[in-house]
């Protein structure tokens, strides 16, 4: 079953650990760009909004704060991306994280690769080999910047197609013992391809929206910074969801029982103002009471994984403020979403 694309931000750390199972990104030993191909983008520079689908621990209802800065180097501009200490994840302590940008067939993207400030375990670093990971750079209607990383699943299917086409290496990462109590070592597999290959796997990646997942969205501190779902299912305990949109950023995901489909909130400011309105209004009583087996069906909205708040209706009954501004901004989300995938 496929993994919702809106993945956390601890993805950036847990990249360069035990992967057991095969999710997240693709990892390489080496970098995607070419000598001399290293290009500058200062427009990335200054402090952002971190978008995920982990609000900050530290303080509720809001996302970690990032910077990036620029410093140059001896294979071009490169520029540092620092995740701010109340980020989601401890993972990012003492981390940062350096991207090169450059250019296939006239799309934009980041080799990423993270540097560990830390003093300590300096034994453990020396042995160990720096990963790449290979990002989409995307702006935003908002004027920001989504990073969205090359898909593991979608190397291994590219491996599974032509087996000689990629050349990588299984990297034993520590031993454990299965559920079973047998014993196993952990395994990971990474690409040894060099940076003309990169680009040609990039370069079929491109169009295939299953290759790539959103990692972070970088936003502008006055812009708005969304996180929410809306969950609509069968009124009672244990009922399956009919509809769901999980929407981070400028992204939003739609699942139902029969598809999963994707769009881009090309009017965040306005899904923002449907959002607060509805949190303005007061919760209102239905005009039809329910009764044991009428049919119902109830909807929750869940803002930065907080309480959600949820109404519910009897079929046919849409009396209530409440209930009708839940329902404008539902459908204008619903508007946003892209043919199925």
């Amino acid at each position: 079953m496929r993994r919702s694309r809106l993945f956390p931000l601890a993805f950036l750390p847990a990249a360069l650990l035990l992967q057991g199972e095969r999710c997240g990104p693709a990892a390489g030993l080496h970098s995607a760009f070419m000598p001399g191909t290293v290009v500058a983008d200062d427009s990335l520079v200054g402090s952002w909004v971190t978008v995920s689908a982990e609000p900050s621990k530290k303080r509720p209802g809001t996302f970690p704060t990032s910077t990036i800065k620029r410093e140059d180097t001896t294979d071009g501009p490169s520029y540092l991306l620092v995740i701010g200490d109340e980020s989601p994840t401890s993972e990012l302590k003492d981390v940062r994280l350096r991207l090169f940008l450059f250019d296939v067939e006239g799309k934009r993207y980041a080799d990423l690769v993270a540097e560990d400030l830390s003093k300590t375990g300096k034994l453990a670093k020396g042995m160990s080999l720096p990963q790449h990971l290979y990002l989409r750079v995307v702006r935003t209607p908002a004027d920001g910047v989504a990073l969205e990383y090359l898909d593991a699943d979608f190397l291994d299917a590219e491996i599974a197609r032509d087996p000689g086409s990629l050349p990588v290496v299984e990297l034993v990462r520590g031993y454990g013992d299965a559920r079973d109590g047998e014993r196993q070592s952990l395994k990971e597999t990474v690409l040894s391809a060099d940076a003309p290959a990169l680009q040609r796997l990039i370069a079929r990646a491109a169009a295939n929206v299953d290759a790539w997942s959103l990692a972070i969205e970088l936003s502008k501190k006055d812009a708005p910074a969304l996180c929410f779902t809306l969950t609509t299912r069968s009124a009672g305990a244990g009922a399956a969801a009919i509809e769901a949109f999980n929407v981070v950023g400028t992204r939003v995901e739609q699942t139902t029982p029969q598809r999963k489909a994707a769009g881009v909130l090309t009017n965040p400011a306005e899904v923002e103002g449907l959002l607060k309105a509805f949190q303005r209004t007061k919760a209102s009583r239905p005009a039809v009471p329910r009764r044991k087996g009428s049919p119902a069906s109830e909807t929750c909205l869940e803002v930065m994984k907080g309480k959600p708040r949820c109404v519910a209706r009897v079929e046919g009954d849409t009396s209530g403020a409440d209930y009708a501004a839940l329902e404008t901004l539902r459908d204008a989300v619903r508007a946003l979403v892209a043919a199925p995938q």
